[in-house]
């Protein structure tokens, strides 16, 4: 079984004073996480959805989910002070309709809508072969490392070993499980620095597998992201139109 786990429950302050956290701004007649849903409702390689929301929105959300027909949705539960919070309360929530620990954990952010199938589908084949896989757009640019607004000459990245990491994180969910609950119990370490499953996973399991994004899979942050979606699906829906 592959279970899309779709995070929801933050709050936007960089996107500006919208009123409403920014996974529920309208894009098109609709909120933006329901385009994400969307993305995950017409994959025939997801089986179920489970959603970690803010709590004063789950019945907003239960009722959107209604009225958009997302028929694979199981779960919506509230989630934690941080993203590592919420991701915990999520695999808590798929525990109840998993098959195995082999079954297929996808993670992907609410406000990355135009995910494509291809990825889901990529990310659960990498994640069933080598247990563990990330998402990441190859550099256009070349990264460097700064400290202290200075750079030196080892602190320029060669192109073609650098990524930009985006979503969907999949995992075969013993593997995760298991790196979570060895987190939990490192009473010792730093764990500021672990923003994420994949930065849990590699500390405390080992490797993740890398599968290559398209450049179209921005995640909405701050005003400018909301225009360049909103760009983005205009292009396509020309495309759509005229045939190229």
């Amino acid at each position: 079984m592959n279970i899309g786990l779709i995070l929801a429950a933050g709050i936007g302050r960089r996107i500006g004073d919208t009123g409403i956290p920014k996974q529920f701004i309208e894009l098109r007649g609709k909120p933006l996480l329901i385009h994400t849903l969307e993305r995950f409702e017409n994959s025939d390689d997801i089986d179920r959805i489970a959603i970690v929301c803010l709590e004063q929105y789950i019945t907003h959300l239960q009722k959107l989910v209604g009225n958009y027909g997302i028929s694979k949705v199981v779960s919506i539960v509230p989630g934690g002070m941080n993203r590592q919070e919420s991701l915990m309360k999520g695999l808590e929530a798929v525990e109840d309709f998993l098959k195995s620990d082999d079954d297929i954990i996808v993670i992907h952010d609410g406000v990355r809508p135009l995910v494509g199938l291809q990825v889901i589908r990529d990310n659960i084949d990498a994640a069933s072969k080598y247990d563990a896989t990330m998402t990441a757009l190859p550099a256009a640019e070349t990264v460097i490392l700064c400290s202290n607004g200075e750079v030196s000459v080892d602190g320029f990245c060669r192109r073609t070993d650098t990524y930009k990491l985006t979503s969907p994180q999949s995992f075969r969910y013993g593997s995760l499980k298991r790196a979570y609950d060895l987190m939990v119990k490192d009473t010792c370490a730093d764990k500021s620095d672990l923003l994420d499953a994949a930065m849990v996973y590699a500390r405390y399991i080992g490797p993740i597998h890398v599968v290559n994004d398209h450049a179209n899979n921005i995640k909405v942050t701050t005003p400018e992201d909301f225009y360049c979606l909103k760009a983005i699906l205009d292009v396509e829906e020309q495309r759509s139109i005229i045939g190229i």
